[in-house]
C-alpha cells in the first residue's frame, strides 16, 4: 500500500507555500477526491496569507538593516563628537583634576613605572633525555619578557657565574655539558627595568 512522502518539518517558508498551492491545484476538480479536507479553496488562501507575512517579515529584515546602518553611523559621528570634547577639555584644562571632572570626565589613573622583577619560584634542574643534557623548569614570572639563565662550577661565587641562555618560556632545555660535573643553575625574570631577582641556586651533578 503507497503512502504519501511529505516531509513538511524541514520545508522551507517558500517551501511550504508552494507544496499547499501545488496539493490544491492538484486536489481541485479531481475525480479521484471528491470532498477533499481541507478544501483548496482553504489551502489556496492560507498559503496566501503565509505568503504575505513572509514578504512582510522579509521587508523589515531590510528596514532593519537599513536602521541599523544608521544607528552604527550616527554612534560613530557621536564617538568623533565625544572625542573632540575629551581633546578640548584635556587641553584646556591643562591637567587640572578638579576642571576635568567639573566636565562630566574621569580623570586616567597616572601609569606606574614597571620595577624589577620578583625571583621565580618552584626552581627544579632534572636530567634531559641525553647524557649531557638538563630539563629546568620553573613558575612563569607576570610582567616578564625573558628570563636569562646562568650556571656555575662548584662551589659558586660571586665571580663564578656565566650566561647559559636565554628563554622566553619557564622551561628550558639545556645540553652540550660534561658528564659527571657538578654545576649550579639559577634564573631570573627580565622586562624593560632590567634583570629582577636571582632564584635559589641548584646543584646537579650532569647525567
Amino acid at each position: 500500500m503507497a503512502k504519501v512522502r511529505l516531509d513538511i518539518n524541514s520545508i522551507s517558508v517558500q517551501g511550504i507555500i508552494t507544496t499547499a498551492q501545488t496539493i490544491a491545484n492538484g486536489l481541485t476538480n479531481n475525480p479521484s477526491f471528491p470532498t477533499p479536507s481541507p478544501a483548496p479553496s482553504v489551502l489556496n488562501a492560507k498559503a496566501h496569507e503565509v505568503d504575505a507575512a513572509s514578504q512582510e517579515v522579509e521587508s523589515l529584515k531590510q528596514l532593519l538593516k537599513i536602521k541599523q546602518s544608521t544607528l552604527d553611523a550616527k554612534r560613530q559621528e557621536l564617538r568623533g563628537l565625544v572625542k573632540q570634547a575629551r581633546n578640548y577639555v584635556e587641553l584646556a584644562s591643562s591637567g587640572d583634576e578638579t576642571a576635568i571632572l567639573s566636565a562630566g570626565m574621569q580623570v586616567r589613573a597616572e601609569s606606574t613605572p614597571v620595577g624589577l622583577l620578583l625571583a621565580p619560584q618552584n626552581f627544579s634542574v632534572m636530567e634531559g633525555t641525553n647524557p649531557g643534557m638538563v630539563e629546568m623548569k620553573w613558575k612563569s614570572v607576570k610582567g616578564s619578557n625573558s628570563y636569562i639563565i646562568e650556571r656555575s662550577t662548584d662551589p659558586p661565587t660571586s665571580a663564578s657565574w656565566s650566561a647559559a641562555s636565554v628563554s622566553t618560556k619557564s622551561k628550558f632545555l639545556l645540553g652540550g655539558l660534561n658528564s659527571g660535573e657538578r654545576l649550579w643553575f639559577r634564573v631570573a625574570a627580565v622586562n624593560s627595568a632590567g634583570t629582577g631577582a636571582w632564584c635559589s641556586p641548584i646543584l646537579k651533578i650532569i647525567p
